[in-house]
């Protein structure tokens, strides 16, 4: 037991462990495009989102059991149960953590899945990470000096 102006004594005297600020990560199911780099990737990581890519269903399980991702990037096909199935299985294992689907066409229908969080209409990286901004708020990149020392 302690008196409130004891705890207050005790708080202004003791250092608290400041907790460091890690920017978002998202872990972003692509297709394999030989001989390029992912759009989605560059684009998220010019935004400063950390991205992990996985290649396969089985690998966006593995990833996201190994690393505590913020997010997911899923693909949508309309009428395709495979990639419905996907994304409920993934909101199943977390479902905490945020969807977002890259819905294939050029208008919103009744085909995007339930499981999503943030549909993002058509395949523009750049919407994915408007919506990404949106739903996490921008990344902090660090400071200049910090940026500096990485170098």
């Amino acid at each position: 037991m302690a008196f409130t102006d004891e705890i207050n004594t005790w708080l202004e005297h003791t250092a608290m462990e400041v907790k460091r600020y890690v920017r978002p990560t998202l872990l972003v199911l692509d297709r394999v495009q030989p001989g390029s780099i992912s759009v989605r990737k560059l684009v998220l990581e010019v935004g400063y989102f950390n991205v992990l890519t996985a290649y396969s269903v089985e690998e966006v399980y593995a990833t996201a059991e190994k690393f505590d991702v913020d997010g997911f990037v899923l693909d949508h096909i309309p009428g395709s149960e495979t990639s419905e199935e996907v994304c409920e299985a993934v909101k199943e294992r977390y479902p905490q953590k945020p969807i977002f689907v890259m819905a294939e066409g050029n208008e919103h229908n009744s085909f995007a899945p339930r499981c999503a969080d943030l549909d993002i209409l058509g395949n523009d990286p750049q919407e994915l990470l408007i919506a990404a901004i949106k739903f996490f708020g921008a990344p902090r990149p660090g400071s200049r000096e910090e940026r500096a020392s990485l170098s």
